[in-house]
C-alpha cells in the first residue's frame, strides 16, 4: 500500500481542517511517510499557512496513486504531528 503525507489547516480545536495546497509526497510505507511528518511541518508552506495549527496526516492513496482518499475530516485519519502557529502581536508604544 502506497501512503501520502499530507499538510492540513486547522481550526484552534482541530475541528475544521483543510488540505492545503502542497503537492503530497508518497511512501511505500507508513512508517516512512510518519517519519517525515515533523520536516513536512518545517517547510515554507505550512509555516505560511494561514491557519492556527498545521497537521500532518499520512494517508493511504487511492488505486491510481496520484491522490489520497481525503476529505480533510479531522475524524477520518489522525495526525502524526501538529504545530499551533502564533503570530506575534507588536508591543503598544
Amino acid at each position: 500500500m502506497i501512503f501520502a503525507l499530507l499538510l492540513f489547516g486547522c481550526a484552534d480545536d482541530g475541528s475544521q481542517c483543510e488540505q492545503l495546497a502542497a503537492p503530497p509526497r508518497h511512501y511505500e510505507a507508513k512508517v516512512l511517510c510518519e517519519a517525515d511528518a515533523e520536516l513536512a511541518l518545517q517547510s515554507e508552506v505550512a509555516l505560511r499557512a494561514d491557519y492556527p495549527m498545521v497537521e500532518a496526516r499520512c494517508q493511504p492513496v487511492g488505486a491510481d496513486a496520484s491522490v489520497a482518499l481525503s476529505t480533510g475530516d479531522p475524524a477520518e485519519g489522525l495526525p502524526v504531528a501538529s504545530i499551533r502557529l502564533a503570530v506575534a502581536k507588536p508591543r503598544p508604544r
